[in-house]
């Protein structure tokens, strides 16, 4: 007799798209360049070139970040078609 195929749901691997890993090291480059922009700002140390007043360090920081974690959010392990895949029952 057999019950349901939810036991054989637990074994299978989950499948982690590339896209998620990108978003990660976006997310974490955006902290490192945007924490780096927070810096120039509080000690004042800004390197000698023509447009340091716009704080480039900061927006592209601000911008990663913010791509990043879309791309963490949208790609997350577990979500979207390999879930859908497996609640039918169908396989890949």
């Amino acid at each position: 007799m057999q019950t349901s195929s939810s036991s054989d749901s637990s074994n299978t691997p989950v499948e982690i798209s590339i896209w998620f890993f990108n978003g990660v090291m976006l997310f974490l480059y955006g902290l490192l360049i945007g924490g780096y922009g927070v810096y120039e700002i509080i000690s004042g140390h800004t390197p000698p070139v023509v447009l340091a007043r716009l704080h480039a360090p900061l927006w592209w920081g601000a911008l990663l970040l913010v791509l990043g974690l879309g791309y963490c959010i949208k790609f997350m392990p577990g979500k979207g078609k390999t879930e859908e895949l497996h609640e039918k029952g169908e396989k890949r």
